[in-house]
């Protein structure tokens, strides 16, 4: 099955994005100074956790989960673990309930294919971007999309090609337990397809729900 203009879709958004988040990230790189370097706040402060993500250097984190299939042909039902690192890309956008800061993302992708005698999943997620939504508490729901390639070990027969493009589109939602680390959650589409380099090309649309920690520098 070739690829179709749906599968193509997730690229141009996360490309459009990317254009978007990087012009915002030039007039904050301007910016930051001035308001990174004003008086320290408290936890109990309004607007601490905006400041601490806006101008952290960066963060780390780990995601695990699980990924189900949830329409086509192929059934690679995985256990995944997701280390990535995010850099600040802007500072707070917009007012009310969608005042944000951008962030770009770098994810690495390891997972087990657990219905297929725990094959491999491996790969890297280079272009990504995330969203935060932030408020005065702790509580910081994010949205993010990601573009990378992995190594699949799928069957040849349901996957014609191990090296597979991957895009992703993420909602969820993290809780600052200190200042610095935050717990989070989230649930995520993703699709998988070689992009007709092989056949056959089923591809493999997922739904994963995902726990992890992030830490903030």
């Amino acid at each position: 099955m070739r690829t179709t203009t749906f599968s193509k879709l997730p690229t141009v958004i996360i490309l459009s994005v990317l254009l978007i988040a990087g012009l915002s990230g030039k007039s904050w790189a301007q910016e930051n100074k001035p308001y990174c370097g004003g008086p320290e706040l408290s936890l109990s402060d309004p607007g601490f956790f905006e400041k601490r993500i806006a101008c952290a250097k960066w963060s780390m984190g780990l995601e695990g989960g699980y990924a189900i299939k949830l329409w086509g042909r192929n059934n690679f039902d995985m256990f995944q673990v997701l280390p990535s690192v995010t850099f600040p890309i802007s500072g707070p956008k917009g007012r009310s309930w969608w005042r944000g800061v951008w962030e770009y993302k770098m994810e690495g992708v390891f997972g087990f294919m657990v219905n297929h005698d725990n094959r491999i999943e491996a790969g890297f997620s280079p272009l990504g971007v995330k969203y935060n939504f932030i408020g005065d508490g702790r509580f910081v729901p994010y949205t993010e999309l990601l573009m990378g390639a992995v190594y699949l070990d799928a069957p040849r027969n349901r996957q014609g090609s191990h090296f597979n493009f991957i895009e992703s589109f993420t909602v969820g939602t993290q809780y600052f337990v200190t200042k610095d680390l935050a717990m989070l959650v989230s649930v995520r589409f993703r699709h998988l397809s070689d992009a007709g380099i092989d056949e056959p090309n089923q591809g493999f649309n997922s739904g994963h729900l995902m726990f992890g920690v992030t830490y903030y520098r």
